[in-house]
């Protein structure tokens, strides 16, 4: 009872932070690790033991504003797709500045992505019984669009070493709170 009421819990938080992010353009990053540490614990309580996730984030970055579905869909990406049924990995997060821009970083030991797709994913949607893409695509997209050239998403990956998802965001000094940021939830 107590697990199933602390997974309850835990999918509501997914479900609010699906609805927040459907309805705002930037959330501060410490609202997605939240909307990540929700998801986890549903699949942790679905698959134990098949991963562990380590998380280490810059606690001055907390406040800075990201696009809603940044990380999220990356850590999603990263358990669905790295791991065999009978591999277990690693999934190791990470925000972190660098030169004045955020640094988003998703990783793993699983199996990795073939050069040929490699060449595709957040360029295009892609066909494949393993997943289209399209969230890589949509991330890539947003943070073009918000930030332009000042942003970037890279995706590095080895065959049976794993996948590295790097994503730098200008740090524009808005953070929650300030009074330039509350007016883009006004109305």
């Amino acid at each position: 009872a107590d697990q199933a009421r602390k997974l309850l819990i835990q999918l509501s938080v997914f479900f609010r932070s699906n609805l927040q992010g459907a309805r705002q353009m930037l959330i501060p990053l410490e609202k997605e690790l939240e909307h990540v540490e929700a998801y986890l614990s549903i699949e942790q309580a679905r698959f134990p033991d098949r991963y562990s996730v380590q998380v280490e984030i810059d606690p001055s970055l907390e406040e800075v504003l990201i696009p809603p579905f940044t990380l999220q869909p990356l850590v999603e990406n990263a358990i669905r797709y790295a791991f065999s049924k009978t591999k277990t990995g690693t999934v190791r997060v990470r925000a972190f500045q660098d030169e004045g821009r955020m640094v988003l970083v998703t990783e793993d030991d699983g199996k990795g992505i073939t050069e040929e797709k490699l060449a595709v994913l957040g360029n295009e949607t892609v066909d494949s019984a393993d997943g289209t893409g399209t969230a890589l695509w949509n991330i890539k997209k947003r943070i073009e669009e918000l930030y332009g050239p000042d942003a970037s998403l890279q995706i590095d990956s080895k065959l049976d070493k794993g996948t590295k998802v790097v994503i730098k965001l200008p740090i524009t000094g808005q953070r929650w709170g300030e009074e330039s940021v509350k007016s883009l939830y006004r109305g």
